[in-house]
Order: C-alpha cells, then sequence, then structure tokens
C-alpha cells in the first residue's frame, strides 16, 4: 500500500489569522478577524496600518457576534480602514458615526438594533442575507462617490417602520441594485437633498402603504411594483437603456404636481392590471393642463387597467414618437371623464 504525506506549512503571512480581542484604544490598531461581538466606542480606528499612511487599509474586520457601537463620553466616530464583515447585530449610536473606508459587508442575515449614521468615505453596502432595520432609521452619509446599496438578491425590511435617510455630501446619488424592498411606505427612503437622485436597478418595490418619491427615480432592468398602494413620483422619473418600471396588479400609480416621465433607449412603463390616476395636479407645468403625456419611449398594457381624471376631463395620450401595446387581453377602463389619446403632438 501507498502511503501519501501531507506537509502543511505555515509561514508567516498566516499570522493575523487567530481570533483576537479588540483592544480599545485611541490608536490606529490593526485588526484581522474576531469571532465574538465586539463593543467599540467612539475614537476607536480600526484596521488602519501603522507603517503606512494615517488611511491605509490593513488586514480583515469580521464580527461574526455582531458589533455594538457606543459612546462613552462624548459624541465622535469609529473608522474602519478594512472591509467591515458583520453577522447578526448592528447596533449602531446616532451620536457616533460609523466611518468606513471600504466596504460593509453583511454576512448573513443581519437586524439594525438601534438608529445610526453610515458615513462613507468609500465602498458599498453590500448584502447576503436580509437586512431587518426593524423600526429603527439608517442615515447614509456619503462622499464623492455616490451611495451604494448591492442587494445580490436579497431583502432590506422596511415593514416595522424603519427607514433610510439619504445625507448625500458633494453631490452624489443612492444606488439600489438588485434588492427586494419589503414593507415600503411614506418616507421609508427620504432624502435630506432632494435634488439628488435615486437609482435603481433589477428591484422589487413591495408596497405596505403609499409610498412618495420626493426625489427623482431613474429605472434600470426591470422594476416590479407590488401591493395594492399608490407609487407616487413627485419629481422626475426617467427609464433608461430599455428598462421597465411595471406596475403590478392592484397597484396604483400616480405623479404629484411636478412630476415627469423622461425615457431614454427604449424605456417602457409596463401597467399590468393596476389603477392609473391623473389628478388635477398631474404632469410637470406645461402638461397641467392635459394631465399624462408620455413623449418617447412605449407603454405596455395588460390584464384590465383603470385610468381615473377625477372628473377634471384630462388627457391621458401617448405621442407618435412613442410606441404602445396592448397584450393579449388586455383592457383599458376610461373612468371619470379621462380622455385616451394615441398620437399627436410631441
Amino acid at each position: 500500500m501507498k502511503k501519501i504525506f501531507i506537509i502543511l506549512f505555515f509561514s508567516s503571512c498566516f499570522e493575523f489569522l487567530f481570533s483576537t480581542n479588540f483592544p480599545n484604544a485611541l490608536d490606529d490598531l490593526p485588526i484581522e478577524i474576531n469571532f465574538s461581538s465586539q463593543v467599540l466606542v467612539e475614537g476607536d480606528r480600526v484596521g488602519f496600518s501603522h507603517t503606512g499612511p494615517p488611511a491605509t487599509p490593513y488586514g480583515l474586520f469580521w464580527a461574526a457576534g455582531g458589533v455594538d457601537m457606543q459612546k462613552s463620553a462624548a459624541s465622535g466616530y469609529i473608522a474602519f480602514g478594512t472591509p467591515l464583515y458583520v453577522d447578526k447585530e448592528l447596533n449602531l449610536d446616532p451620536d457616533v458615526l460609523l466611518s468606513l473606508y471600504s466596504d460593509l459587508r453583511l454576512s448573513g442575515d443581519v437586524m439594525l438594533v438601534s438608529s445610526g449614521i453610515f458615513e462613507a468615505k468609500n465602498g458599498a453596502i453590500i448584502l447576503s442575507g436580509t437586512l431587518d432595520l426593524r423600526d429603527n432609521t439608517l442615515t447614509l452619509r456619503q462622499y464623492l462617490l455616490d451611495a451604494e446599496i448591492i442587494g445580490n438578491g436579497n431583502t432590506i425590511d422596511f415593514s416595522k417602520g424603519g427607514k433610510i435617510v439619504f445625507d448625500p455630501i458633494v453631490l452624489t446619488d443612492l444606488c439600489i441594485d438588485n434588492c427586494y424592498l419589503k414593507g415600503l411606505k411614506e418616507d421609508s427612503i427620504s432624502f435630506t437633498d432632494t435634488s439628488r437622485d435615486m437609482f435603481l436597478t433589477n428591484c422589487v418595490l413591495q408596497l405596505d402603504g403609499d409610498f412618495c418619491a420626493n426625489f427623482d427615480i431613474n429605472i434600470f432592468g426591470d422594476v416590479l411594483v407590488a401591493g395594492t398602494y399608490s407609487f407616487c413620483v413627485n419629481r422626475q422619473l426617467s427609464i433608461q437603456n430599455g428598462g421597465r418600471l411595471i406596475m403590478d396588479i392592484g397597484t396604483t400609480f400616480s405623479m404629484g404636481y411636478y412630476g415627469d416621465i423622461d425615457t431614454w433607449g427604449d424605456g417602457v412603463l409596463h401597467f399590468n392590471g393596476c389603477n392609473i390616476e391623473i389628478g388635477d395636479n398631474y404632469g410637470q407645468s406645461g402638461d397641467i393642463n392635459n394631465g399624462f403625456i408620455l413623449k418617447t419611449g412605449g407603454i405596455i398594457f395588460e390584464n384590465e387597467v383603470h385610468i381615473n381624471d377625477d372628473g377634471n376631463h384630462k388627457f391621458f395620450q401617448v405621442s407618435v414618437d412613442s410606441d404602445i401595446t396592448f397584450l393579449s387581453g388586455a383592457r383599458v377602463i376610461l373612468d371619470g371623464t379621462t380622455t385616451f389619446s394615441i398620437g399627436g403632438p410631441v
């Protein structure tokens, strides 16, 4: 019988892969992997190199038991030079900034135990499981680069009253990619600067109440809105590069006084068994007397779609430069005093 010998060789490059306790100190201390819940206080700087420039990231921090940010005496920050991996719980303090120079990676299902501020110098929030906001508020403060939430098909749960507040710094926008946004209602997502944009790519918006966007929304890929509530756009809605906004059965699509629709690269509004409201304050300022006007892109009707103008004698108009498709069995019901128009000037 032949014997096989396996030789294990450990070099010094692995010396930092042991579990260690976090030393609560004000120095720039490298921390690598930690398998227990960590309590951090303001002023702690984690994962910065001793020998390199002050902002040089060093090592890896993985808090499998969760992270607890605490204020000891005064407000301040906790800075991470390394990627921060968190399992189970993220316990923030509203007076202590979680300041990251790299990614916040939620490496499993994570609960936000208390409200707080995530300050991104660089990097993104990356989900590997559900982020349950509970009834807390996560404030995203972003510098230089756009704020990114990369969902990887996972859920952000707003259903218990949780909120995300985007606080842009230096002309940044909020990008949410491949996410299931569960339990959205009024003010679930809000901006401190409503001149900034939200970009949605391949997302599902599950409504638990009427949701109004007081900021511009840009649609890429397929974005589905579901639930028996209203999705209201109070600023510009842009559907980009062949993207689709799909209003599912039972939903209501409406726009506020300053609402405007723009489509680029054959963007499509897909109305599937939903309601469309074109009340008195509908459309951009030049179109208020007319109602809904789609100037470019396309519309798809599926199942029974109701269009209601609340008795205000409004038009639902699709211009000559737009396409309109009725899928098999589709019906458009004009309620109130709505006039449906295909063609006409742009």
